[in-house]
């Protein structure tokens, strides 16, 4: 499956890679709320780009197992409804593939040839990300996940095997809370 990486433009000139149970829908909004009060709406900046125009990004870090319970929540709020071990058994065959479950490091990797990607961690500090994207922070947070399920133990070391890499990504950011790198 080839990887599609997509990016939010923000006012100031910098992009945050979409990374799907990280703030999409409250990212959408800010966009939002300051191309309202500001008065010059450009749908463009609501739309999601292809490319990132080697700009600098601004990217949410999301604690990997909190993330994966989320995406199971989302994958099975509408008529569908697929059991945590059917997840990760096609997760772990690389059979089973959905937006949600991609690892925070794969999307990451679509930010290389950007000037630099200062990481957040989320939601902790997704409103300074805001800020620092231009935007003035959010009220509260949209879109937040309800009813997500509780893992056995046996799921959570599968999930924290599979998302090895967001794990010792999050954990960095857990000791120097944000952090910026290169991807040239």
């Amino acid at each position: 499956m080839k990887n599609v990486y997509k990016f939010f433009q923000f006012p100031n000139g910098s992009v945050i890679p979409l990374i799907p149970k990280c703030g999409l829908t409250s990212t959408n909004s800010a966009i939002f709320k300051q191309l309202i009060k500001g008065g010059n709406f450009n749908h463009k900046l609501l739309r999601p780009a292809y490319k990132h125009d080697n700009k600098p990004a601004l990217a949410p870090i999301r604690d990997a197992v909190e993330r994966f319970k989320s995406a199971v929540y989302q994958v099975n709020r509408g008529d569908q409804s697929i059991t945590i071990d059917e997840i990760l058994d096609g997760l772990e065959a690389e059979t089973y593939r959905n937006q949600h479950f991609q690892s925070q490091t794969d999307i990451l990797k679509g930010c290389e040839g950007c000037e630099s990607v200062k990481l957040y961690r989320f939601p902790e500090d997704f409103q300074q990300m805001l800020t620092d994207g231009g935007l003035e922070p959010l009220s509260e947070h949209r879109n937040k996940s309800t009813d997500k399920p509780e893992l056995t133990e046996e799921q959570e070391t599968r999930v924290r095997a599979l998302y090895a890499d967001d794990i010792t990504l999050r954990a960095t950011l857990d000791t120097h809370v944000t952090l910026t790198q290169k991807f040239k």
